[in-house]
């Protein structure tokens, strides 16, 4: 690790809520993922307009509507037809926790786990008698390019993803608040690592690393509600916003998708936090459930890092009491929903990475996301964790989106 130096010095961060290098390219292909037949695939643009991927040809669309219809309903594409079949033949994959996963045709084989990405450090202030720092990679030059992850992933998450893009500009991943590499609260308990304090804190570090005017803001799952959330309270500073299984709006527990309702409600009630800090359930269930073509065990141990000790998991914990339910918490509500109303309003260019119907979608987000104006919309064969199941494709959906940009 290495510290950045600053002119200024560290600021105090806001009170608590609460109680408390150079990466060697992947096989090139066209920007945006391959079709059935092995070609660029079309990237559906919202107004009246289709951009094919990898091309740079733009074909008139015939429909003048907004929405952008549903795809066909398959699970998955296949990149390599033949290859494909050799891979269903081929049968079940072995996984990290030593049982069986279908392997999803399409998909290259293996993704690497090595991250050949330094990180630096940003002192961002002092909770006490700790000191706060922000750990993130920094690579590239030019307009900055911020990617934001999930819970309870890191910037691990963005390792085969940033070489497609790191010639388009300064590349930021940081590891939030309590995650990754980044320094943990003191004293955390109920509340401490709410959404508002995560907002708060990358406010707080993308001000310290002077990211301030022509964003382009990448996020995943949690790290999407950040981008929007940020986006609406700078709208003059972004250029654009890709995101993938975000959150888009509060909702209802009828909206939350049974493979995960259980868990949820087991966090989100009286006895959350002894399974939450005790067992580590979002690590070891839901993290490789996320990912259709199993997680390497390498992969999933850095993953495991960071939480190795019941009090380090708070962060996890809090992240599933976050989502706004019910109306429950509140202040997270009202906080989605602005930013949500934020996007639906603003002409900012969006960048939308489906996932088709391999992964079954909650709380009718596509038909929110699709209703969003100056969006372009691109399906990748993945689960949850485009990045860890498709992180070429979306690497290359990226380096051929980004470009398009003001």
């Amino acid at each position: 690790m290495t510290s950045v130096p600053r002119n200024r010095g560290p600021r105090a961060l806001p009170p608590l809520r609460g109680r408390g290098p150079s990466a060697p390219r992947r096989s090139a292909a066209p920007a945006g993922g391959v079709g059935p037949d092995g070609g660029a695939r079309v990237l559906r643009r919202a107004g009246g307009e289709l951009l094919v991927a990898g091309s740079g040809q733009r074909a008139a669309d015939r429909s003048s509507a907004t929405h952008i219809p549903p795809r066909q309903p398959a699970a998955v594409r296949d990149a390599h037809p033949a290859e494909a079949a050799r891979r269903r033949a081929s049968g079940p994959r072995a996984v990290s926790d030593g049982g069986t996963t279908g392997h999803l045709p399409g998909m290259a084989d293996p993704v690497p786990t090595a991250d050949p990405f330094p990180r630096q450090r940003v002192r961002l202030g002092r909770e006490g008698d700790h000191e706060l720092e922000l750990a993130h990679v920094d690579v590239g030059h030019g307009d900055p390019i911020v990617f934001l992850h999930g819970n309870p992933t890191s910037s691990y998450l963005w390792r085969n993803v940033l070489p497609h893009v790191r010639d388009l500009g300064r590349c930021i991943a940081p590891d939030l608040i309590g995650m990754g590499e980044s320094s943990r609260l003191p004293h955390p308990g109920p509340g401490s690592y709410s959404f508002g304090r995560h907002a708060e804190v990358l406010a707080s570090f993308l001000e310290e690393i002077e990211v301030t005017e022509r964003v382009v803001l990448v996020g995943s799952e949690w790290g999407s509600a950040l981008a929007f959330d940020w986006a609406r309270k700078h709208p003059g500073a972004v250029r654009g916003i890709a995101f993938m299984e975000p959150v888009v709006q509060p909702v209802i527990w009828a909206d939350v998708p049974e493979d995960t309702k259980g868990l949820y409600q087991q966090l989100r009630g009286p006895d959350g936090e002894q399974r939450g800090l005790q067992e580590d359930p979002v690590v070891e269930e839901l993290l490789p459930a996320s990912v259709l073509r199993g997680l390497p065990a390498g992969t999933l141990d850095r993953y495991r890092r960071p939480y190795r000790e019941p009090a380090d998991r708070w962060p996890t914990l809090e992240w599933v009491r976050q989502l706004p339910i019910d109306n429950s918490p509140p202040d997270v509500h009202d906080a989605v929903d602005r930013a949500g109303q934020w996007m639906a309003r603003s002409e900012v260019p969006k960048l939308f990475v489906d996932t088709g119907a391999a992964v079954p979608r909650s709380y009718r987000m596509r038909r929110v996301v699709r209703r969003w104006p100056a969006l372009t919309e691109v399906t990748l064969p993945a689960g949850r964790l485009v990045a860890e199941d498709a992180p070429d494709e979306l690497g290359r959906a990226l380096a051929g989106w980004i470009p398009t940009l003001a």
